[in-house]
């Protein structure tokens, strides 16, 4: 019984990660600075205002219990289910976001 239970609680876990790679692409942005984040069924692509586009191969996730966390050799991205507001709009996100990238960490919000 215990055992079931425990698959049945891993299964439910699973699922927003499953969701993110079969659905449309994962999307988050910041501000201050200005930055956007892509995740596809395979690739993560992390684009600055005005600056270079880092594109990395999406590698599976790690699935905790708020949240996934993306982690390659040149970026890490963790997505934390936590309601996100920009601090710019009067929009509110699903997710708070965060990307750390060449030893600069940049937060933001997703969904």
């Amino acid at each position: 019984m215990i055992k079931i239970a425990a698959a049945g609680l891993l299964t439910l876990i699973a699922l927003p990660a499953l969701a993110q790679s079969n659905a449309q692409p994962y999307r988050a942005l910041g501000t201050e600075p200005f930055w956007a984040l892509t995740i596809d069924g395979s690739t993560i692509r992390y684009q600055p205002a005005g600056g270079r586009v880092v594109s990395v191969a999406r590698p599976r996730p790690i699935v905790g219990f708020n949240g996934e966390r993306y982690v390659t050799r040149r970026m890490t991205v963790d997505i934390t289910h936590v309601e996100c507001s920009d601090g710019m709009s009067d929009r509110t996100f699903h997710d708070t976001v965060t990307v750390t990238l060449g030893g600069r960490t940049l937060r933001g919000c997703g969904g």
